[in-house]
């Protein structure tokens, strides 16, 4: 993964240490843009309080499964 992104021009190795790039930042700018316009999207109409209830019920259900939902425990997400 980080040979691809270093061949990109993305990513540059300093003293041992792996520092984005004029471009890789761009990218990472561009991609955190998308994210916050995909997660506008999915969570419109939904308030926090049920996007919360609504991931500790899936949650229940894998560890019901046996499966592992280890994950971080959510409460009320603060502006929807």
């Amino acid at each position: 993964m980080y040979g691809d992104l270093i061949a990109r021009g993305r990513l540059a190795e300093e003293s041992g240490t792996f520092v984005l790039t004029e471009a890789g930042e761009a990218g990472r700018l561009r991609a955190k843009e998308r994210l916050t316009k995909v997660d506008e999207r999915v969570h419109r109409g939904i308030t926090p309080e049920e996007y919360a209830a609504a991931l500790n019920v899936l949650r229940r259900m894998i560890d019901n499964l046996g499966g592992d939902s280890d994950l971080p425990r959510t409460s009320a997400r603060a502006g929807g």
